[in-house]
């Protein structure tokens, strides 16, 4: 076992991202699979959000609404209607898979350019070639990514169920026990989220077929999960670094729409009010893409790097390592 590498690791991932900026398009398009770390599931499920139990009502009525407005419409829509509902959806569905094959083939370009550079000891990015072989791998990537979504679906559907049934009465005991039920869940997510990890490097970098890649990803977790786990305590951190430079951005980037309103109450022109607007919206979304999509390659970088490390070194745990130093002094 090597010593800890997650300072180099974080190293190379900042590296990476600022250095070649051309990564931050993929970035942006493979976030659409979401934040890749430990608390993933968490913001998928939206646990911290009380609605979560008056969703689950909803869900469970939605089919009889779909139904009902079917048959509504059978009888009541015109033709032309049905014709632009048909075309609606076939260019939100349109839509749905090109975004989807973006944002998957994205992801493995990421990869391949970062177990690249680690392996050269160098990164070159060739963005031609990045996506192709994101394009290469595109089906395994694409079950794993489905099977993570509809297992936390399935989770958070259980967690609803779970949390609408102890909505009627909890005493002590169903309290605890809802606790230990949610733990569990948590755990699973946050497995999951890891094991998707370490098949989709095991698929783009060692060419794995999907049963072996999603095998070899669980044994690595195995391995290493105390270090998964520290690593991706460090990436939480980061992540809540980017949300507070968010919000820096947004006073920031409002500071002259402020500016301008002021200057639109003493000369009455209300023209000045929409014009900061527009111009402080613009220039914080703009702000907020480009940070996020640069966060989405470190955070990727990182993962991969840990990776590169872990199964052909090993990475040893901080906290063994500091527990070992203390027995040993």
């Amino acid at each position: 076992m090597k010593t800890p590498l997650y300072r180099d690791a974080l190293q190379h991932g900042l590296g990476l991202a600022w250095k070649y900026k051309l990564l931050w398009v993929f970035g942006f398009f493979s976030a659409l699979l979401g934040q890749m770390g430990m608390f993933e599931f968490f913001a998928s499920a939206g646990l911290s959000d009380v609605s979560v139990t008056s969703q689950f009502g909803l869900w469970i009525g939605l089919p009889g609404l779909i139904g009902s407005l079917l048959l509504t419409g059978i009888n009541s829509l015109s033709f032309d209607i049905w014709v632009w509902l048909l075309w609606s959806f076939v260019f939100v569905t349109s839509f749905l898979v090109i975004g989807t094959f973006i944002a998957v083939v994205s992801y493995g370009a990421m990869i391949a350019v970062v177990a690249s550079s680690v392996k050269k000891k160098t990164a070159s990015v060739h963005m031609g070639k990045a996506w192709h072989t994101g394009v290469k791998h595109f089906w395994r990537l694409f079950f794993i990514f489905l099977a993570k979504k509809t297992i936390f679906a399935f989770l958070v559907l259980l967690m609803a169920v779970v949390a609408s049934y102890m909505a009627t009465g909890m005493n002590t005991a169903d309290s605890l026990l809802f606790s230990v039920f949610f733990f569990v869940v948590m755990m699973l997510g946050m497995v999951v989220s890891f094991l998707v990890i370490y098949a989709a490097c095991y698929i783009v970098v060692e060419e794995y077929p999907l049963g072996k890649a999603i095998a070899a990803g669980w044994r690595l977790f195995v391995d290493h999960w105390l270090v998964s786990l520290e690593i991706g305590l460090l990436l939480f951190f980061a992540t809540l670094l980017t949300g507070l430079v968010s919000f820096v951005g947004l006073v920031v980037f409002f500071f002259p729409t402020l500016l301008l309103w002021f200057i639109a109450v003493l000369t009455g022109k209300a023209v000045l009010f929409t014009l900061g607007m527009v111009i402080g919206g613009a220039f914080f979304l703009l702000f907020v893409f480009l940070l996020w999509s640069f966060f989405q390659v470190f955070t990727v970088s990182v993962w991969t790097y840990l990776f590169m490390k872990m199964h052909k070194e090993g990475v040893r745990s901080r906290v063994i390592g500091f527990f070992q130093f203390l027995k040993k002094g």
